[in-house]
């Protein structure tokens, strides 16, 4: 993609944004009620709406591996591997089925188009050095779960700009744990090829493998420990199998 389609391209995806983001009224208006079961209804609209634009104006096709086990019903914890700013997208279109929001570091405030859209998805920042804003978050998305809300985080904390997955920090568990919902694994391939190989945008297919169910909730607290090592090796043997 030149430097002239891709402004355009730039262009596009940020007037879908900015669309997008005329659906926030209406949710906190159903959330005001609490209506969360129509909330997360326009949520998941506008989630189809981003999704559309931005896969049409950039070129971006999402492949997804074993769509069999999204789960029917939330809500649940999306737990997968980081490459990208475009693993947002890619795990917004893959789940269709539902409204999926973020937990999401504090730095990525500072990308304000893809903030504000991370906002209007009903997610939360968290902000890894401070203890005290991180106990807030942890209830802040307990008490979104309570309300049927699904959540995705990417436990490596950082993009690792390639198919080489990091290692997952275990405290990014413990948002399943409080809430006691199930986790479901995901392993995200070639997104990085999206932006992050070239700094510049590119059309391409990101792959998004969907892992089996864990039922984290109904595990003990020894069980859960153990659950983190084995959840990690089974997004990272997924990324070794499709890539």
């Amino acid at each position: 993609m030149n430097p002239l389609k891709n402004t355009i391209a730039i262009n596009k995806v940020y007037r879908g944004f900015r669309k997008y983001l005329k659906n926030v009224p209406a949710i906190r208006a159903a959330q005001a009620r609490g209506d969360h079961a129509e909330a997360q209804r326009i949520i998941r609209r506008g989630e189809d709406y981003f999704c559309d634009h931005t896969g049409a104006s950039l070129g971006i096709k999402v492949d997804v591996i074993n769509p069999e086990n999204i789960p029917t019903e939330g809500p649940y914890l999306v737990v997968a591997n980081h490459q990208s700013y475009a693993d947002i997208y890619a795990l917004i279109d893959a789940f269709r089925s539902t409204q999926i929001g973020f937990i999401a570091k504090s730095e990525t405030k500072k990308l304000k188009p893809l903030a504000d859209v991370i906002r209007g998805t009903e997610s939360v920042f968290i902000d890894r050095g401070n203890p005290r804003a991180a106990i807030q978050t942890l209830k802040e998305t307990t008490e979104l779960f309570k309300n049927g809300y699904t959540l995705a985080i990417f436990p490596e904390g950082t993009r690792s700009h390639s198919n080489d997955m990091g290692y997952f920090k275990p405290g990014s568990f413990k948002f399943a744990q409080k809430a006691k919902v199930p986790i479901v694994p995901v392993s995200i391939i070639d997104s990085y090829k999206i932006f992050e190989e070239h700094n510049t945008f590119n059309a391409g297919t990101i792959k998004v493998v969907i892992h089996p169910t864990v039922h984290f909730e109904a595990m003990s607290r020894e069980e859960q420990n153990a659950a983190h090592e084995q959840i990690e090796n089974m997004i990272r043997s997924g990324i070794a199998k499709y890539r």
